[in-house]
């Protein structure tokens, strides 16, 4: 179990995906940064001020960055080559629009992502894959107290701990 332990932003949505697919399909995933453009650029008659609701209109969110704002997240694989594990943040949601393209792109790919917007006390998780194209919503929860976040803790085996400051304290979590 991974725990990110990073103070959010409002609006942030932390996520996790784990790709798997043939090695064609993940080397050239890994040839580009993990990012909209880089796959699915806006079409040219997009002006600039209609930019925002055209990412979110397809991709579920606005923009993905990695931790540190700025670069898109790096796609890297694993050592054996099997799989790319990405951790990134995202506005509002997780780009849930972003994946459907890229399963429905490279038919052998297959997509396990997690997400939490502590903010707005939401995490959740799913699958989506190319062949044949399935993708199911994912399995959402919301929280509003310490008791529904830990029944959630307790629900699932996460990847990416939906960790929430407004109820841990430091020495709950041995952060500095």
């Amino acid at each position: 179990m991974i725990l990110i332990a990073l103070t959010s932003m409002p609006n942030n949505c932390h996520n996790y995906v784990c790709l798997t697919a043939g090695t064609q399909t993940l080397t050239t995933i890994a040839s580009k940064p993990f990012d909209f453009d880089s796959y699915f650029p806006p079409p040219d008659m997009v002006d600039d001020g209609a930019l925002r609701d055209w990412y979110t209109m397809n991709y579920t969110c606005s923009w993905i960055s990695a931790f540190d704002g700025g670069e898109p997240p790096k796609a890297k694989l694993s050592d054996d080559g099997s799989k790319i594990e990405i951790f990134f943040i995202s506005s509002w949601a997780p780009p849930l629009g972003f994946y459907k393209k890229l399963v429905a792109e490279f038919a052998d790919l297959s997509i396990h992502y997690e997400y939490n917007e502590w903010g707005n006390l939401f995490c959740g998780h799913g699958d989506m894959s190319g062949t044949p194209l399935t993708t199911p919503d994912p399995t959402h929860y919301t929280y509003e107290s310490e008791d529904q976040l830990e029944k959630i803790l307790r629900s699932y085996a996460w990847t990416l701990v939906p960790f929430n400051p407004h109820f841990y304290s430091d020495s709950d979590t041995d952060m500095e």
